[in-house]
């Protein structure tokens, strides 16, 4: 006896297609260990986050950093979320960005925990010196500091 097919293809199409999205997930946070005081802030997902025109997502509802700072946030693309401060970062600050769990994929998908990064920001930078002996005193320094 020959079971007609349809049945078991219209079951494996409702199986393939009710499945559950993979979870989002951040493929990039910049800046990295070790952030310039004029760094942009970057975060990027897998798949694209920010809606169309008829349904925006307030970058700010997605992104926080501790301690805040004055900045303005915005989409760069679908995909990637900027954080542009709008003056330099404080020299030696530490700084704790964390994604939300709310934010969602076009597709439905969710992050299955905060992501949270942390960073500092650099101090100054020694562009160059010269040698303090003997020969070659400094005003400033003593012979022996």
């Amino acid at each position: 006896m020959r079971l007609p097919l349809l049945p078991f293809a219209a079951a494996a199409a409702v199986v393939t297609f009710s499945a559950a999205p993979e979870p989002l997930r951040i493929v990039r946070a910049e800046p990295g260990a070790i952030a310039a005081p004029t760094d942009t802030i970057v975060v990027s997902f897998d798949r694209p986050v920010a809606g169309g025109l008829d349904a925006p997502v307030d970058p700010r509802d997605v992104i926080t950093i501790d301690p805040a700072i004055e900045a303005r946030f915005e989409w760069r693309n679908p995909v990637t979320l900027q954080v542009i401060p709008r003056a330099p970062l404080p020299r030696g600050s530490r700084y704790t960005l964390t994604v939300s769990t709310s934010v969602r994929g076009l597709d439905g998908s969710t992050l299955t925990a905060p992501y949270t990064t942390r960073f500092r920001v650099r101090g100054p930078t020694l562009l160059f010196g010269t040698p303090v002996t003997g020969a070659d005193t400094s005003r400033h320094i003593a012979h022996r500091p």
